[in-house]
């Protein structure tokens, strides 16, 4: 099995006036995975040494919660979507490493925000109460947002998925 698609290298970023999406993909898929793993996990231990319970009667009802969190784990059914259109359509059913790390990585970052996002709601520390989210998932967010922008870049590129022709 390639990583890559056949003439295209890991390390060619910029190839017909656009990056490769073998680059894209990995570079992104280990940026998020990298980050969230190591703050994210810090994130849980600080909530689990310092962290205090709060009541579910004591937590106001909120609708957009649930919208995050549906969205959050849709997100990662998405990723297995793209998975599979890559590999039928894009690619003519080849499967190269380079979807595979990007799928699995799609699968664990989704739902372990979602599970930072319940922590944050059911826990809180003890320091000033928060609203909101904190600076570890706002930035994951703005990177997961950055990534996909990215894309643009390579809106005139024949190899993206944007020009599917079949």
């Amino acid at each position: 099995m390639q990583y890559c698609p056949e003439n295209i290298t890991l390390w060619e970023v910029w190839v017909n006036n656009g990056t490769s999406q073998c680059f894209m993909d990995t570079v992104m898929s280990f940026i998020l995975l990298i980050y969230l793993s190591l703050f994210g996990f810090w994130e849980l231990q600080m909530y689990r040494k310092y962290g205090i319970p709060q009541l579910y009667n004591d937590l106001p009802k909120s609708k957009l919660y649930y919208v995050q969190l549906f969205f959050t784990y849709f997100l990662s059914f998405l990723g297995i979507v793209r998975f599979i259109v890559q590999a039928v359509y894009v690619y003519d059913g080849h499967i190269y490493a380079f979807m595979i790390v990007s799928a699995l990585t799609t699968l664990f970052i989704f739902p372990f925000s979602a599970y930072l996002i319940k922590t944050e709601r059911y826990n809180s520390l003890s320091t000033s109460p928060v609203r909101g989210h904190t600076l570890i998932l706002l930035i994951f967010w703005t990177l997961v947002f950055a990534g996909e922008n990215i894309a643009f870049v390579n809106i005139e590129r024949d190899d993206w998925w944007f020009h599917m022709n079949k």
